[in-house]
């Protein structure tokens, strides 16, 4: 813990304590009896976007075992974006995939209303926290493997992304590892394509096309150009199901 942390977080670690005193675990449906979980400590680590809380189980004094050397759990906390704290945003982003206005950063907006929202999450294998010098979060898992929480974009961004900056076979191997469908990818190429104007892209989509997706695509394009040549209108070709 630092030393000179916010009297934020010390109360909010506090609070993460006190609340979770005990915890009925449900990593194991096939057994009948559930196992209580003890919360020993919380550690905090604070983004631009997010608050991160790792929940470290305590050793009861009469257990004869060392100290946990990973946490038990993981409670991720949003926190308000620039715009969301201001009433209303004076300049109105510009959505990158589609090209139309968004009133919101995010892309589905959280209601007014609601509390910050809270992702928790529990892994199989032992894993620690790493916090970059740009505060940017990563779990190292044990084996060496480095991973990162993607926790604001959805599944046909982190596509679309994959298909602008890397590679459809990437793309594809993300899909995979998600049980995502893969064959949508083609129509989300063309897609793409249409949208920052690459031609080659276009053209290699429509090589790849299945039978079943060459109306669709006809008609992401008629709707393309009567729209003045403009995705605005067409609505990403993507779902994970």
């Amino acid at each position: 813990h630092n030393a000179d942390e916010s009297p934020s977080l010390t109360a909010l670690r506090q609070e993460l304590t006190a609340a979770m005193g005990s915890y009925t675990s449900k990593a194991r449906p096939r057994s009948s009896s559930r196992r209580k979980v003890r919360i020993g400590r919380v550690e905090l680590s604070m983004t631009a976007s997010h608050v991160f809380c790792e929940i470290w189980e305590e050793v009861p004094p009469d257990r004869d075992a060392p100290p946990p050397d990973c946490p038990w759990g993981l409670c991720v906390i949003s926190r308000p974006s620039v715009a969301q704290r201001s009433s209303a945003s004076p300049h109105p982003q510009v959505d990158h995939l589609t090209g139309s206005l968004l009133e919101k950063y995010s892309e589905s907006p959280p209601d007014a209303s609601a509390g910050p929202q809270v992702v928790s999450f529990r892994s199989r294998r032992r894993w620690r926290s790493l916090v970059t010098q740009s505060q940017v979060w990563y779990m190292l898992s044990e084996g060496g493997g480095l991973y990162a929480l993607l926790l604001n974009q959805s599944p046909v961004r982190i596509i679309s992304n994959l298909l602008i900056f890397e590679s459809r076979a990437k793309a594809s191997r993300l899909c995979a590892l998600n049980s995502w469908n893969p064959k949508q990818l083609p129509v989300l190429t063309l897609f793409l394509g249409l949208r920052f104007r690459q031609l080659e892209e276009i053209r290699q989509s429509l090589r790849v096309l299945r039978p079943d997706q060459e109306m669709e695509a006809c008609q992401m394009i008629m709707d393309f150009i009567k729209a003045g040549y403009s995705c605005a209108s067409l609505s990403l070709p993507f779902s994970p199901s």
